[in-house]
Parts: C-alpha cells; sequence; structure tokens
C-alpha cells in the first residue's frame, strides 16, 4: 500500500508517530547512536549563516535498473531527484532514456568491493585483489555500459574505498569523462573523495542514508534529519533505495518541499554549490523570488 500514515504525516506537517498505531503527536524518541553513526554521515564543517537561497536538498536513488517494477515506479518521483543506475541492470539505455525524458539527473552506479565477503557488489565489480589490469579492464567496462551519466557514485564499496592504489585508476578515468564523484559514505574510512579531489574531480559526500531501516518509521525518521541538516548547513544529500517504504515516503514528502522552504536539486547542484561555484540559473531565480515573497 503506497499511501501510508508516513505520507499523510508528511504531506500535511503533522509529527510522524513512532509506530502506526501510535496516536498522531507523539515526538520520535532520539534514535540510538549506532543507528546514527550508520545512517548520518558527520557533515562537512560548513558555516551556518545567512545564505541567499532555500536550503537545497538532494535526493540519490541508487541501486536503480535492476528491481524493474520499483524503478518505473521511481520514475514518478519530482524531476529533481537524481538515479544511479546499476551498470549490469537490464534495459539500461531505455531506462537511462526514460529517467532523462521525465527530467531527472542519471549518474553510474559503480560495484565495488565491500568488507562483508556475503555482500555480493555484482558483476565486474572493482576488488582490492584485483592486478591493475583488471582493475583497469572493470572500470572501462563499467563506464562503458551506458552513456548520459552525470556523475558516478560507489555501490557497496566498503572495502574498495578504503584503497587509495584502485580508486586512483577509477579517478584517471573519471577525469577524461567529465563527471562528479559522490562518495556514497558506505564506510567512515573512505578516502575516495580525498583521492577525487587530489584529481581536481568536482566531488561531494553523502550526508543521510534514508532507509538502512526501510520501515515507514525508519524513513520518516531520516527524513527528518535530511530536512534538519538542510537548515542548519544550507544542503544536504541523501541517498535512498527503490523499496516500497523509501518511495512511497518520497512521493508525498518531496512535493512539499517547497512549501516547507526547501528547494529539491539535483545533486550536481549541490556539487556546484559545495565546490564553490555559481548554482544554476533557476536555483538562483528561486531565491530572488523567495527573497521578494519575504519583503527583502
Amino acid at each position: 500500500m503506497k499511501k501510508t500514515l508516513l505520507g499523510l504525516c508528511l504531506a500535511f506537517g503533522w509529527t510522524v508517530p513512532a509506530t502506526a498505531s501510535a496516536p498522531l503527536g507523539i515526538v520520535w524518541q532520539q534514535t540510538p547512536p549506532t543507528v546514527v553513526q550508520k545512517t548520518v554521515r558527520k557533515h562537512d564543517n560548513r558555516p551556518t549563516t545567512a545564505r541567499a537561497h532555500r536550503p537545497l536538498i538532494a535526493i540519490d536513488i541508487d541501486d536503480m535498473g535492476v528491481a524493474f517494477d520499483r524503478s518505473l515506479w521511481a520514475l514518478d518521483l519530482p524531476a529533481g531527484v537524481t538515479f544511479a543506475y546499476l551498470p549490469y541492470a537490464h534495459h539500461l539505455a531505455w531506462q537511462v532514456a526514460a529517467a532523462k525524458a521525465k527530467g531527472h539527473e542519471v549518474i553510474l552506479h559503480m560495484p565495488m568491493e565491500a568488507d562483508d565477503p556475503d555482500e555480493y557488489p555484482g558483476p565486474h565489480n572493482l576488488s582490492v585483489d584485483m592486478t591493475k589490469a583488471q582493475m583497469e579492464q572493470n572500470i572501462q567496462f563499467n563506464l562503458d555500459s551506458f552513456t548520459g551519466y552525470d556523475g558516478v557514485n560507489n555501490h557497496m564499496g566498503s572495502k574498495f574505498t578504503t584503497y587509495a592504489p584502485g580508486l586512483k585508476l577509477l579517478m584517471l578515468q573519471l577525469v577524461k569523462r567529465h563527471v562528479y564523484f559522490l562518495d556514497s559514505m558506505t564506510t567512515p574510512k573512505s578516502v575516495a573523495w580525498k583521492v577525487a579531489r587530489k584529481y581536481h574531480i568536482p566531488t561531494v559526500r553523502r550526508d543521510v542514508f534514508l532507509d538502512d531501516a526501510a520501515t515507514p518509521e525508519g524513513v520518516a525518521r531520516q527524513i527528518n534529519v535530511t530536512m534538519a541538516l538542510a537548515r542548519r548547513y544550507g544542503s544536504v544529500i541523501a541517498i535512498g533505495h527503490p523499496k516500497p517504504a523509501t518511495l512511497a515516503a518520497l512521493e508525498v514528502w518531496l512535493p512539499t518541499l517547497k512549501a516547507r522552504g526547501f528547494e529539491l536539486v539535483p545533486v550536481s547542484t549541490i556539487v556546484r554549490y559545495r565546490n564553490h561555484e555559481p548554482l544554476p540559473h533557476a536555483v538562483a531565480e528561486a531565491a530572488v523570488a523567495s527573497g521578494a515573497a519575504q519583503g527583502k
């Protein structure tokens, strides 16, 4: 059931109850520290000063393309949402074309080795045990799997994103393709962001995971965290997945962002913002309109 109590709460600004059966008005209890550390990355040190635009929220949906029905469901989300497609998904060209036709930004979801040997990132993944030639071959294969992407981020990779020699090979290829890199921060030990910056690749890091707890309550909690970080720092990048609880929440919450004082933007806009580049014209226009409406 796509429309849930969660969706109603988000749509009308009610406090989300801790359980579906709880009366409206119950405040979420503090998330346990272990959950916070896993799902919310410590935000970059940015001053909480006045800014000339609404707080920017970027939503990236990872693992797109494999669960075909849910990937199609995601296409109906507002155009500002970014989609990360796995290079081994079927009918990739069609899926990417459909996403772009609806105004979505598309990035490539690069499969990388995880710390847990039972977690399989998929074929042609990048592993620390590979030779240089094997890594280069897999990097090339994945980057050539489809066209039209604006950036790359890691799928899994809690092991590989700590391996600077392998990341160097990836970044050398990204430089040639003029795309950005989003470090999904699947581990706090990741050095991918640092390696990307070393090669002058526009890069950002994920701030929030929306659905490690893929329940209406878990997603709602992370949505609240996302809004709080956006208000405090001016921008936030949240990563979710095409899971029913996530998509059901997003399809109701995202259309309310403007009324709540936020701007939904592709990940590339926050890449520009955090790398001190001019924001796209549409965001600048929205800032002017917002200021005029407030008598500024």
